[in-house]
């Protein structure tokens, strides 16, 4: 019977045994276990419900069947794209061998066979904070596969593990599985790992950049491609609209774009955009196609291409090679790194893994390293992989990515406002210094695209998620330099909080505390973390801090003073009532210290309002509106001798420019218009999306077809209002609206 390695086990040995390893230490699931185990899966993943799924006992294992014949949504998904799928694991299912130890059974191996030609398995395993998946080959023969599952001490426990049995047709597919086995490495594979430790350790640890110890990514992600693509799509040119993206992420807060397919622009595409970039005061982090399988003569070329004509650019945060390296490519990562190193030296080279389990090989040689994990309705787990996983970063920075898209085959599932405001908050309250969302914008589903929500849609629209992270922005990007600048503590008990009490909404995990209690450390300060963990009720607690424990110190609301724009010492005991997933943020130092973090934070929020001002200024001015007040204060706001009155100032000027545009009926009425517009195009798409899932692709594409002039219209208009001509689009608008909604009408008759 074949036998096979997987992943790092594959790269180390090429050559496996012949036979199983019989003689190992081992603990296996025979048939007789696996008709015990259940056609359930992790909660998190969505794809494999409402499936139908069987399992049945044959003379030689147990029969998985798939019947995917109802699966519409597969039809909008390419031949090859392997989706959806029946499971077959130990969830809920009682056993005394789970969890798994693995690091005395690092090793798993499934014997299998394949019964239906479009059955495609993998075998995938969680452990606290994580999982991981493996594609299997497609084999009508027994045949043994064997993968590492734990490396560097990482994972030490399995929790559960399933198969899983992929289609790309709409039809009844099987496999059959014999046995599910953890052992004890063989002598030739733990040499051959040992090797490979011996190997890493000789790898230098990664340089120290000034850049992330002052700047903390809060962004979204971006495609060079798709931005191309729109651009076409809504007849405007790459620069207009690379400059409507960048002010629409600068009114939100964002300071960050993760740019994938990078490789794809020109060098005069890169010039161009990168002076953007600086203009707008934005950061940017290309991921390249690096061609790491190839040969080094072929990185240097493309390092000579891509990366050393960018070194001097304020605007580059850091380096990406890969979308999603696994942890057999360390070795070629670690060498092409030092190579950068040379020609950039300004620079980090950052590596973000989408499986959490490859992130314990590569994440202590690189200065940023982060994961993308794209799971349904599970904040709470945000927080647990990122408190897992941060304390392997060996680097600066620790970044996780959270999803904001929904993908073809309908997953995830569009997160809540309260789920993205708990995901952001925990994952900085764990250890992440770094946020990215997934994705900004997208090519529709309807126009052979593989998305079918983002936070902006195909038209740079918004979605409720984009105004959630507006403010969940605003506040992580002031209290940046706080995290930054201090690292975890433990906290004992729920510390100063003496009752907490949830209304009849709550919504939280099993065994999760209603609040969540975290304490960091800084040289001079501590910072303490308080979260409604909630994400349907309201928490409501008492804090009461002894006054013989600040022994001299002050404690401030820093969230309060964000938020409100006032300096003022927390009282001592305090009722709080927080609303879901809420998190606050409580300064306790010196008086002097407090000062220094209070001229801190009122300089972030000046800087940051100064940005968003700007481009309302420039609207006032394009319109002739009077700006007299708002420059007055503005100026003596700069002359004011005290950050606190600058803020104050700045507060003052900000709230008469709005009252200003507001009060232009030429800007007002037609910005009403224009967003009657997005909305009307918003649900078109939608309404399109849902047309796809029932399996009518071609009527979706031919009404899509139809939608397209109405959105170039609407960005045409877009355009028009900033140029000043706001009472020339105001009829324009109005028919927009029109059409657009006697499409949605056509559209949902066919939903």
């Amino acid at each position: 019977m074949p036998y096979e390695y997987l992943g790092l086990l594959k790269t180390l040995l090429p050559s496996p045994p012949a036979e199983p390893h019989e003689g190992a230490e081992s603990v296996e699931f025979g048939p007789d276990d696996l008709m015990r185990w259940t056609v359930e899966d992790l909660d998190s993943n969505i794809e494999w419900k409402h499936i139908p799924a069987s399992h049945s006992r044959t003379d030689e294992g147990v029969r998985l069947v798939g019947r995917f014949e109802d699966v519409r949504r597969m039809d909008c998904l390419e031949p090859d794209d392997p989706r959806f799928w029946v499971p077959l694991g130990t969830c809920g299912v009682k056993d005394d061998r789970f969890p798994v130890d693995a690091l005395r059974f690092p090793v798993m191996e499934v014997t299998y066979r394949c019964l239906s030609e479009n059955a495609f398995p993998a075998i995938a395993w969680s452990y606290r904070g994580g999982e991981h998946i493996h594609r299997l080959s497609s084999s009508r023969r027994w045949r043994t596969a064997a993968c590492c599952i734990s490396h560097n001490g990482f994972p030490e426990r399995l929790e559960s593990v399933i198969i899983r049995l992929f289609s790309t047709s709409r039809s009844s597919e099987s496999m059959e599985v014999r046995s599910i086995r953890f052992r004890t490495m063989s002598s030739s594979e733990a040499e051959a790992f040992r090797l490979f430790q011996t190997q890493a350790a000789r790898f230098t640890p990664p340089p120290s950049y000034q850049s992330l110890n002052d700047f903390m990514p809060l962004g979204t992600v971006m495609n060079a491609q798709t931005a191309r693509r729109m651009a076409e799509t809504l007849g405007i040119g790459a620069d207009e609209y690379w400059s409507l993206a960048l002010e629409d992420l600068v009114r939100h807060h964002h300071n960050c774009v993760m740019l994938e397919d990078g490789q794809t622009m020109t060098a005069n595409e890169w010039e161009e955009l990168l002076a953007l970039f600086e203009r707008f005061k934005m950061k940017l982090l290309p991921m390249v196609d690096f061609p790491v399988e190839e040969e080094p003569s072929a990185w240097q070329e493309y390092i000579a291409n891509h990366i050393k004509p960018y070194a001097q650019s304020d605007a580059i945060l850091a380096w990406s090679l890969n979308h999603a390296p696994e942890r057999h490519a360390l070795p070629r990562l670690t060498d092409a790194r030092a190579l950068i190193e040379q020609a950039d030296p300004r620079h980090p080279l950052a590596v973000i893994t989408r499986q959490p389990g490859a992130y314990v090989s590569l994440a202590p040689y690189f200065a940023a390293s982060g994961i993308a994990r794209f799971v349904s309705h599970a904040s709470w787990h945000m927080g647990e992989l990122a408190r897992e996983h941060s304390r392997l970063c060996r680097g600066q920075q620790f970044w996780l990515m959270a999803p904001a898209f929904i993908h073809a085959s309908g997953a995830p599932d569009w997160n809540s406002c309260a789920e993205m405001r708990l995901m952001a908050n925990l994952a900085l309250a764990n250890g992440a210094r770094g946020w990215f969302t997934y994705a900004y914008h997208n090519d529709p589903v309807w126009m052979s695209g593989d998305c079918q929500r983002s936070l902006t849609g195909p038209f740079l629209a918004f979605s409720d998620l984009w105004l959630e992270l507006d403010q969940r922005m605003d506040r992580l990007r002031t209290l940046a330099p706080l995290f930054l600048n201090a690292s975890a503590e433990e906290i004992s008990g729920n510390w100063y909080i003496s009752s907490v009490q949830s209304g009849d909404h709550t919504y939280l995990p099993g065994g999760a505390a209603p609040i969540g209690s975290f304490r960091f450390l800084g040289p001079d300060h501590e910072l303490y973390v308080i979260i409604n963990n909630d994400i349907r009720g309201m928490a409501s607690l008492n804090i009461d801090f002894p006054p013989e424990s600040l022994d001299g110190q002050e404690l401030y609301d820093v969230s309060d003073f964000i938020s409100e724009r006032q300096w003022v010492p927390m009282n001592l005991n305090r009722h709080l009532e927080m609303f879901p997933g809420q998190a606050r943020a409580i300064l306790k130092a010196t008086p002097e210290v407090c000062a220094f973090w209070r001229n801190n934070l009122a300089s972030a929020l000046i800087e940051d309002d100064r940005q968003i001002i700007a481009y309302d200024y420039k609207i006032a001015q394009t319109y002739g509106l009077n700006t007299a007040e708002i420059e007055e204060n503005l100026e003596q706001g700069e002359a004011s001798g005290g950050l606190l009155n600058s803020l104050a100032y700045m507060d003052r000027a900000r709230a008469q420019l709005v009252d200003l545009i507001y009060d232009a009926p030429a800007i007002s009425i037609a910005r009403s218009r224009v967003i009657e517009a997005s909305a009307a195009l918003c649900a078109c798409d939608g309404a399109l999306c849902r047309v796809m899932a029932r399996g009518k692709v071609e009527k979706a594409r031919e009404l899509g077809q139809r939608l397209t002039p109405l959105a170039r219209e609407f960005i045409h208009m877009r355009l028009e209002l900033r140029l000043g001509h706001g009472s020339a689009i105001v009829q324009h608008a109005e028919s927009v609206v029109r059409r657009t909604l006697e499409l949605l009408a056509e559209i949902r008759s066919h939903a």
